[in-house]
């Protein structure tokens, strides 16, 4: 079993963490363009500052010419009439500092682009309606309480580019209960998962995550020992598989993105009415060719 090293950090407050960066933009002199206050650094637009004209913002991918690079620390913080905001249209954006967004109260989703390599400290803590973030495969490290008392906050796939979690990471996020964690990931940082009491940690046998969620007690999933058909991951292939599949079928719900493999029945790539009838022969006991009812394997 591969042995997982652990980071620890102390829970820093948000004024303390701010505090440098607000002195920083205050003695700062930006150019203002369609909201954004930004200057230019390496050749690229940096952002520090936007005036929350509109709830739902886009941010541009260049700015008088110049490629947006970077959002910088605090850029958007305690910006609580932003909704939602888009950050791929910047095709170059590489890095988001520390508490970039920290304190978006209204946030509810966030979808960081590949092109992103960097996310700094807390770069999404106290954004308490956040409910997906969907991570870049840019990035090699979850900063520590990157999403740090984010309430809303339901699954979490970490992408496999990533090696590090961490500390309080995903801490505080009590309505958090699925995350991937990938085999490349070989650091997990104190309380990653504290106060998460519901999280479950879906992981392969004998991977640093594994082992992590055991030596801290911490409920898991192991996707390799996941049953084909198990479309809601209770450790069954019954009724309430189909049940799952009809249901999303009919837009009523979702299959977490962590089960869409369990849930391709006839591992055809896609989700779709045939799954359901190949469980439904599975448990009438027809003969088929279909590995329902089968470890998934890795």
């Amino acid at each position: 079993m591969k042995r997982i090293k652990t980071l620890t950090v102390t829970i820093i407050t948000l004024a303390a963490v701010c505090a440098a960066a607000f002195a920083a933009h205050a003695a700062g002199s930006y150019t203002v363009l369609y909201g954004f206050a930004f200057d230019v650094q390496n050749g690229g637009a940096v952002i520090h500052d936007y005036d929350e004209r509109s709830s739902e913002v886009t941010l541009p991918n260049t700015l008088l010419g110049k490629n947006v690079i970077r959002i910088d620390d605090s850029a958007f913080f305690g910006k609580t009439r932003i909704t939602d905001i888009t950050l791929e249209s910047a095709e170059h954006l590489s890095s988001i500092g520390s508490s970039a967004f920290c304190g978006c109260s209204a946030l509810r989703s966030i979808e960081i682009p590949d092109s992103v390599e960097s996310v700094g400290f807390g770069a999404f803590q106290d954004c308490v309606s956040l409910e997906t973030a969907s991570l870049g495969n840019g990035i090699t490290a979850i900063a520590a309480q990157t999403f740090y008392n984010c309430d809303s906050l339901k699954t979490v796939i970490v992408p496999d580019s990533v090696q590090t979690v961490g500390a309080y990471a995903f801490g505080g996020c009590e309505s958090l209960r699925w995350v991937k964690i990938p085999d490349s990931v070989t650091q997990i940082g104190t309380g990653a998962f504290s106060g998460s009491d519901n999280a479950v940690i879906c992981c392969y046998s004998g991977s640093g995550a594994h082992n992590y969620a055991v030596e801290n007690g911490i409920n898991y999933l192991l996707l390799d020992e996941l049953k084909r058909g198990d479309t809601n991951a209770d450790g069954f292939v019954n009724i309430n598989d189909v049940t799952v599949i009809q249901r999303h079928l009919a837009e009523l719900e979702r299959i977490n993105e962590i089960f869409n493999g369990a849930a391709d029945a006839d591992c055809d790539g896609k989700l779709d009415i045939t799954d359901a009838t190949a469980i439904q022969m599975y448990l009438a006991e027809y003969d088929i060719t279909y590995p329902v009812g089968q470890p998934m394997g890795r």
